[in-house]
C-alpha cells in the first residue's frame, strides 16, 4: 500500500477524521474542488472528460456540507488562509456545457449550494464545440482505432489520444471540423440561468488554449477576450479566472493581476492556505469516490503542502 493509500485508510476512522479536519482549519486550510461534466447516467465509453454520475456529485457535494463549511470561491478568495472552526470548501465548474444548467444547477439548488461556473462563453462568439468535444463525437461514430489512424497518433483511450493532440496542429484539424456540430455549449439564456439561480460565473478563455505556450502579447489577448461580453450576458462583473486545462507558471499569474482579475485558479489539487499564491490557486478534481473514501480523500488533501506560494 502507498503512504497516500495507508493516510487515506487510516482518515476513514471518523475519529481520527476529525482530528485532521480541525487542523486543517485551525491552519487557515481551504478546498477548492473542480468539476467538468454531470450527468445522470456518468461517463461514456468515448469521451476524452468523463462525466461524473449526478448521484455520485450530490453525495460528495453533501459530505463536504458534514465535513466543513461549503462557501463561494469569492469568500474562500477574501478569507485567504483565515483560521476559522470548521474548514471551507468551495465548488466550482469548468467549460460550456447546457448539462451545468440542465443537471447541475438543480442538483445545487436542491443543496442549498453556490458554486463558481468558469465559462468561455462560445456560444456569444458564434464558435462551435472545443475540439476535444469534436474528438469524442468523432471516436463515438467511427471508433478509436479508425480515428487513430486518420490522425496519425497510436493510444490506447479516448483521454490518451486528447493527450497526445493537445498542444499541437491536430486540435486545429478538429477545430475545422464542424459540420456536424451541435449546440452544446452555454448561450446567453442557460448563463442567466444560472445568475438567477444563485451560481457564480468566472471566466475560461474563449478559445481554451495552453497559456503557458503563448508569446506575451496573444496571453494577454487571451485573459481579456471575451470577458466582457460574458459579464453582459451575467448581468454581473466576472473577477475570477480559471486557467485552461488547469495549467499556468508565475507568467500567467502575473498577466492574470495585470488584467485584473481578483483571483484565478490552476487544476494543482492542492489545498489553499495563508502563502497561497492568489493567482496560483489549486483546485482539486475528485474521482468516482464514494462517502468514506471521499471524505477521507479530503482530510487528506487538506493536510498536504498549499500549492504556489505567494513568495
Amino acid at each position: 500500500m502507498t503512504l497516500r493509500g495507508a493516510g487515506e485508510a487510516a482518515l476513514r476512522n471518523a475519529a481520527l477524521r476529525r482530528a485532521a479536519l480541525a487542523l486543517a482549519a485551525a491552519r487557515g486550510r481551504a478546498l477548492a474542488l473542480v468539476y467538468h461534466r454531470v450527468r445522470p447516467e456518468g461517463a461514456a465509453p468515448h469521451e476524452v472528460v468523463r462525466a461524473m454520475p449526478s448521484a455520485l456529485v450530490r453525495e460528495q457535494i453533501a459530505v463536504l456540507g458534514e465535513l466543513g463549511d461549503i462557501v463561494t470561491l469569492a469568500e474562500l478568495v477574501r478569507d485567504l488562509g483565515r483560521p476559522s472552526a470548521r474548514v471551507r470548501f468551495a465548488v466550482s465548474f469548468d467549460d460550456d456545457d447546457l448539462g451545468h444548467t440542465h443537471v447541475a444547477l438543480p442538483l445545487l439548488r436542491s443543496l442549498r449550494v453556490s458554486a463558481t461556473f468558469f465559462l468561455s462563453g462560445r456560444a456569444l462568439h458564434g464558435l462551435g464545440p472545443y475540439w476535444w468535444i469534436t474528438l469524442e463525437r468523432l471516436i463515438a461514430e467511427r471508433g478509436l482505432d479508425d480515428m487513430c489512424r486518420i490522425l496519425g497518433v497510436t493510444a490506447s483511450s479516448p483521454v490518451e489520444l486528447a493527450a497526445k493532440c493537445e498542444g499541437t496542429s491536430l486540435v486545429d484539424r478538429l477545430e475545422s471540423d464542424s459540420a456536424q456540430a451541435q449546440r452544446i455549449h452555454s448561450g446567453d439564456r442557460e448563463i442567466r440561468a444560472l445568475v438567477d439561480g444563485g451560481m457564480s460565473i468566472g471566466f475560461h478563455t474563449v478559445h481554451h488554449l495552453l497559456l503557458p505556450t503563448l508569446p506575451a502579447e496573444a496571453l494577454a489577448h487571451e485573459l481579456v477576450q471575451g470577458r466582457a461580453e460574458l459579464a453582459e450576458a451575467a448581468g454581473t462583473p466576472v473577477t475570477l479566472l480559471a486557467y485552461p486545462h488547469g495549467r499556468a507558471t508565475r507568467r500567467e499569474a502575473q498577466a492574470a493581476r495585470e488584467a485584473g482579475y481578483d483571483a484565478a485558479f490552476t487544476g494543482g489539487g492542492h489545498p489553499i492556505g495563508a502563502q497561497s499564491n492568489r493567482y496560483l490557486l489549486d483546485r482539486w478534481e475528485p474521482d468516482a469516490l464514494g462517502s468514506d473514501a471521499f471524505a477521507a480523500a479530503v482530510a487528506l488533501r487538506l493536510n498536504r503542502p498549499v500549492g504556489a506560494r505567494s513568495r
